[in-house]
């Protein structure tokens, strides 16, 4: 009675099992992607891979001088035909609100909500001592934004995504004017 059990073709259910592996596997695919857009080690690498391959000339983790005697740490700093581009970087996976020109912003997270200072506050004191560092060059500002984070009226000016970045630095070629940092 077993007999015609055991000696019935196979193939129809290899197929449904080869079916089912590979939507599961294409599902632990979609998490991977997931995990990986959330996670803020992935999005640096993603990053200087961007500014490695824009071709300016650049410089990660600067120490400087600030305006009160002390240091302080910049993320990036890029040589630009239009000067110096102070790059800093922020790794967000909530909803976040705020403009270049509120006192604070806020990452909401459910229910909860953060408040946490201006970036651009800070950027705007790294520019300012850059303009005593290097008087006469042009400097420019941007946060850069990674990760799965949300801005419901819009990125504020100033900030660029990921992808965003990689398209602004394509349109900075061209020579850079030598004259505007010498002293």
């Amino acid at each position: 009675m077993l007999d015609h059990l055991m000696n019935a073709p196979t193939a129809p259910m290899a197929f449904a099992g080869g079916g089912v592996l590979a939507l599961v596997l294409a599902g632990l695919g979609g998490v991977a992607l997931a995990l990986r857009r959330n996670d803020p080690r992935s999005a640096r690498k993603r990053m200087r891979a961007i500014l490695r391959a824009s071709g300016l000339p650049h410089v990660r983790d600067v120490v400087i001088p600030d305006d009160v005697g002390g240091y302080t740490q910049v993320d990036h700093l890029l040589l630009t035909p239009g000067g110096i581009l102070v790059l800093e970087w922020q790794h967000f996976t909530s909803i976040v609100q705020g403009s270049a020109h509120a006192l604070n912003w806020s990452r909401f997270e459910g229910q909860r909500r953060h408040d946490f200072a201006n970036p651009f506050r800070r950027l705007k004191a790294l520019a300012e001592t850059l303009d005593t560092l290097a008087p006469g060059a042009p400097v420019q500002v941007r946060l850069v934004v990674s990760g799965p984070a949300r801005f419901p009226k819009g990125l504020p000016e100033g900030v660029l995504t990921l992808a965003g970045l990689r398209e602004y630095l394509a349109g900075q070629h061209g020579l850079i004017p030598v004259e505007q940092f010498e002293r």
